[in-house]
């Protein structure tokens, strides 16, 4: 689990990670656990779902709203069709509207776009992206704080 703890200063180191098992540990019982972290740019081994590569954020201009753009490696999960993944997109607060999943040439991935509406000063954004019942791509998080 990715936790950001609040903090009025950039300074303050406010972001933990920490595993939490699927079912509780017995207690006084031997648990072993073996891991691997890899702490740079680009992961040194590919994983089974596309990458989030960048994300964009700005304010709408012919509507009221916040869009976020978020781009995709490409990535074989994705298959070539973005019509036949869902989006799963959700916020703690405020309204998301306008979602579009497209191909993106650039990359060779693909684009999700959104926006949030509600004039909300803080929310908690979470985007999926899902094929046939699978997790195709990283799940995106994002603490939206308005300024």
């Amino acid at each position: 689990m990715l936790v950001e703890i609040p903090t009025d200063k950039e300074i303050n180191d406010n972001i933990v990670a920490f595993w939490r098992p699927a079912a509780p540990l017995a207690a006084g019982s031997e648990h072993r656990f073996d891991y691997r972290l890899h702490w740079c740019a680009t992961s040194p081994a590919e994983g089974t779902v596309a990458p989030v590569i960048a994300t964009r954020t700005g304010a709408r201009i012919f509507e009221d709203g916040r869009l976020f753009t978020i781009d995709y490696a490409p990535h074989p999960a994705l298959g070539d069709d973005p019509e036949r993944i869902e989006a799963r997109i959700s916020t703690s607060v405020g309204e998301i509207s306008s979602q579009h999943l497209q191909t993106n040439a650039a990359t060779g991935g693909m684009r999700l776009d959104f926006t949030l509406k509600g004039g909300v000063p803080v929310a908690e954004l979470r985007a999926e992206l899902w094929r046939g019942g699978q997790s195709v791509a990283e799940v995106w998080v994002n603490r939206w704080v308005s300024t």
